[in-house]
């Protein structure tokens, strides 16, 4: 019986490399590793895609190819944010699709905190006053404490559950809203659309509401003004996932008229945000340009994640990390 052809289209440090091979041909795939960095690379990927029925994607191909391979089964995006590049038709044709979530989950829940403290000690006036030798700070919001302060994020995902880990090592009140019903451990209670719960209900109790959720259809722009408006004037908003899934030109208007306390984006709909745009200008308003470092833990986990779906797949077995039609933005 011939071998099933496994395209390995990435470039990880030599060992963690090696591995995913070697886990591959130890499973009876046939290994075709194209290192994107390699002269030609994305065509020579993009001819063994034809003939593979796996593909691990550490590099984008153009989804023209990926719908055109005749025999693909699996296809992994050793990334998260992947909603350019899923299509229905991926769906439709059978094909497994799954990412890179949690590689970098560690991080991300750290950048968070970042975000909190610098909006809640109000480190841009702090700095400020040490710039001109003066003793005294006059904070723009309260000056509180993250203690017995209540926390909610949207989406319960790995990013998610890790900012609430560290929540409550600061003894603070943590609640979840997702799709789909879940009892999660750091969580006081988990919300779901499946019961019928509303996000509109959860966001006047938080006092910082952090979006974790994939950009999709549902969670395109779930952030607008009318949203803004039901939290707390006192609450900051923290977005650590996709840009659309906050409205940005609602988000100034909420922010400059104080109906929240301030927000933290690491992304936006435009990226890079470009120069002349108003938010740059907000004082309530930290923004990062896209720039988490990156966790010591990125490629085991990455790793790790892969080798286990090789043998779901192999047994017909829920994949890690499996993406559904529900994840698609653009239904193309």
């Amino acid at each position: 019986m011939k071998k099933e052809i496994a395209l390995i289209y990435t470039s990880y440090p030599e060992k963690y490399q090696k591995k995913l091979n070697a886990a591959f041909q130890n499973a009876d795939f046939q290994v075709s590793w194209v290192n994107p960095q390699g002269e030609n690379a994305k065509q020579k990927a993009m001819d063994d895609l034809h003939h593979a029925t796996v593909a691990i994607l550490g590099n984008a191909l153009p989804m023209t190819a990926i719908l055109d391979a005749p025999k693909l089964r699996w296809l992994h995006y050793d990334w998260v944010g992947i909603e350019s590049g899923i299509s229905v038709r991926l769906f439709e044709k059978g094909v497994q699709v799954t990412n890179g979530s949690g590689r970098n989950s560690i991080c991300l829940a750290e950048h968070v905190f970042y975000f909190m403290f610098t909006l809640d000690y109000g480190t841009r006036e702090i700095f400020a006053a040490q710039n001109v030798h003066h003793w005294g700070v006059n904070h723009s919001n309260p000056y509180t404490s993250l203690y017995g302060k209540m926390l909610l994020t949207v989406g319960t995902g790995s990013i998610a559950r890790e900012v609430a880990k560290r929540a409550k090592a600061f003894e603070m009140q943590t609640i979840g809203f997702c799709r789909s019903k879940k009892s999660l451990e750091n969580y006081d209670k988990v919300y779901s659309v499946e019961e019928g719960d509303s996000l509109d209900d959860l966001l006047p109790l938080a006092d910082y509401v952090v979006l974790a959720v994939p950009l999709n259809t549902t969670s395109y722009h779930l952030i607008d003004y009318n949203r803004l408006l039901k939290m707390k004037p006192t609450a900051y908003l923290i977005n650590i996932c996709r840009g659309a899934v906050v409205d940005n030109g609602d988000l100034f208007r909420a922010l400059q008229e104080h109906v929240i306390a301030g927000a933290g984006c690491d992304t936006f709909e435009q990226e890079p945000l470009p120069k002349d745009s108003p938010l740059w200008n907000l004082e309530n308003l930290v923004i990062t340009p896209h720039s988490t470092p990156q966790s010591p833990l990125k490629f085991e986990i990455g790793i790790t994640n892969i080798i286990s779906n090789i043998s779901n797949y192999l047994e017909d077995r829920k994949m890690v990390n499996q993406q559904t039609i529900q994840d698609v933005l653009f239904t193309s």
